[in-house]
């Protein structure tokens, strides 16, 4: 008899789900806990959930707690922040999808999120015998750079923070270091491994591109045209990550890359649809989230706004966790053009397969019958204009307006102030 591949996993990561589902079990507990927690610390919480009893909460009946999302984050920040006192570390989403959030962490938070961090790293492989590269930079309250980096040293792992430095400080300390594994955005990726000078990326010994910001599969959880020329160009193989500042929470894939596989100590994770009801397996719908566990952020059902689904077999790797789905878009960026509905993200895969397109970025103006969309490329010689409006009719089944600009002008739009995560989607006034 074969050696059986979970052996060696922690307990929730093994579960035979044939019987009783003992992953529901353990969460339904730290699901009350926190709810004990959040109605204790928090009067916001208390008047909420007043008229509910959560008591014996199942997770069947999760749909009767109510949903939380960005809004609401905007309208109590004040009622949902620890006390000041409490505080050791304040970040700031993004805000590539709107305003950025301030989200103070205490030392129990930070503590739980690099738990989380070293449990995702390891999900894919990473080892205290990795060497690791950090190209998301740990300025400007950003969260994600602080994160990957205590998870690093939570797996032992030793890194290097690149950060926002220019490519040829990247290879400068790349060649010097000479890093098993480099975290970062996959589009910078590429741009980095083209632009190395008297240097084959592919030697250079890196096995693992920890990716995140960009997708790298289809809904089928097929390589997408960047992830096979990152792949290629590093000799490496490249794993997804989701996650999100506001739930403190990542995700990783596994050496099976085939969708990020959940931590049910960590998270519950719903996919729901647009009146907020839970979509069965392999269902495409909006990523919810109740972060669990000892300094969770203070939220329930928290609607990411992002798209996605969840697969339920079990994995090649011997997990029997659920996994996460590739981020089909963002919920708010369904496109409806000429009667044909399509997320950003379908052109980006399109574009992606396409040589000759140096960068790109879609403009979007709203209408109430048909949005005006409008792809902004920067290309190489040998392809046209006209080959491009072909590959994005045949793929979205719809034709766009195309637009070529120099490359610097797309970069600027692309990177603004030097962001290392690439905004490929505007909305114009």
């Amino acid at each position: 008899m074969g050696h059986d591949k979970r052996e060696s996993l922690p307990e929730l990561e093994r579960l035979d789900r044939s019987g009783p589902d003992a992953i529901s079990s353990s969460q339904e507990k730290a699901l009350r806990r926190h709810i004990v927690r959040l109605t204790a610390d928090f009067p916001l919480h208390a008047k909420l959930l007043a008229d509910i009893d959560t008591a014996d909460l199942t997770l069947s009946a999760i749909s009767a707690l109510p949903t939380m999302d960005k809004a609401f984050l905007e309208r109590h920040a004040d009622e949902l922040a620890p006390p000041t006192e409490d505080v050791v570390e304040i970040a700031y989403s993004s805000g590539t999808t709107g305003a950025a959030l301030k989200i103070p962490f205490t030392d129990v938070a930070l503590k739980r999120l690099e738990w989380n961090e070293f449990r995702a790293l390891t999900i894919c492989g990473l080892s205290a015998k990795d060497t690791v590269a950090l190209t998301c930079t740990m300025d400007r309250c950003f969260i994600a750079g602080l994160a990957y980096q205590m998870g690093c040293r939570a797996v032992g792992a030793a890194t290097i923070r690149v950060g926002a430095a220019p490519i040829p400080s990247h290879w400068k300390i790349i060649r010097e270091t000479r890093p098993t594994a480099i975290i970062g955005v996959p589009s910078f990726l590429a741009k980095l491994a083209e632009s190395a000078e008297g240097e084959n990326p592919a030697d250079i010994g890196v096995s693992r591109l920890i990716c995140i910001g960009e997708p790298l599969r289809d809904a089928d959880l097929q390589p997408l045209p960047l992830t096979r020329k990152i792949e290629k160009l590093w000799n490496a193989k490249a794993f997804s990550t989701y996650a999100s500042t506001e739930i403190c929470s990542a995700f990783c894939e596994c050496e099976a890359q085939a969708g990020g596989h959940l931590l049910p100590e960590l998270a519950i994770v719903e996919i729901l649809d647009d009146n907020s009801a839970p979509l069965p397996p392999g269902a495409p719908g909006e990523i919810t989230i109740t972060p669990l566990g000892d300094g969770a952020a203070p939220l329930l059902r928290f609607k990411t706004g992002d798209v996605s689904f969840i697969v339920e077999e079990p994995c090649a790797c011997g997990r029997t966790t659920p996994r996460l789905g590739p981020i089909l878009g963002r919920k708010k960026q369904l496109l409806k053009h000429k009667g044909t509905a399509f997320y950003p993200n379908a052109i980006h895969a399109a574009l992606s397969a396409l040589d000759g397109v140096i960068e790109h970025q879609v403009a979007v103006r709203r209408n109430n019958l048909s949005d005006n969309v409008s792809v902004l490329v920067a290309l190489d010689t040998g392809i046209t204009q006209e080959h491009v409006e072909e590959k994005l009719r045949a793929a979205l089944r719809v034709g766009v307006n195309v637009q070529t600009l120099p490359i610097d002008e797309i970069r600027r739009r692309v990177f603004p102030n030097n962001s290392r995560k690439p905004i490929r989607f505007v909305e114009l006034d």
